[in-house]
């Protein structure tokens, strides 16, 4: 598999944000998740801008394509991320996208739900010997 370098409009393609772009997943406050996917996900990068928007700095990135599950446990327990400060303007336009975070939210409840629906439907029609 190949190295992924994703940007703001990149989708995702994976996972519970699967089609959400990596720009509204960051609307959405799920700076976590982006952490977890960059530490977890050995084809996975994020452009620099990224990478310090959601907390990693130089010092914690790791070598890519690799994964460092332990490293990342080790941020979180001693809360080793960085923040860079934003200007009011940043952060009235990352808390002002009410409606995107609406629409995102309610696009991964409609991928989940079709997700359960195509594996319900599955095991119907293996029970009924098709």
């Amino acid at each position: 598999m190949r190295l992924r370098k994703l940007t703001r409009k990149s989708i995702i393609g994976f996972g519970r944000y699967e089609i959400l772009t990596i720009g509204e997943i960051l609307i959405m406050h799920k700076d976590a998740y982006l952490r977890w996917v960059y530490y977890n996900a050995s084809h996975i990068n994020f452009f620099n801008d990224i990478l310090t928007e959601i907390g990693i700095h130089e010092k914690i990135r790791i070598d890519k394509p690799g994964t460092n599950p332990d490293l990342r446990e080790k941020c979180h327990n001693e809360n080793l991320w960085e923040f860079p400060e934003m200007s009011d303007i940043e952060k009235k336009e990352r808390m002002g996208h009410a409606q995107m975070r609406r629409k995102c939210n309610r696009l991964t409840r409609e991928v989940t739900l079709s997700n359960e629906l195509c594996k319900s439907n599955n095991l119907r029609r293996n029970r009924s010997g098709y």
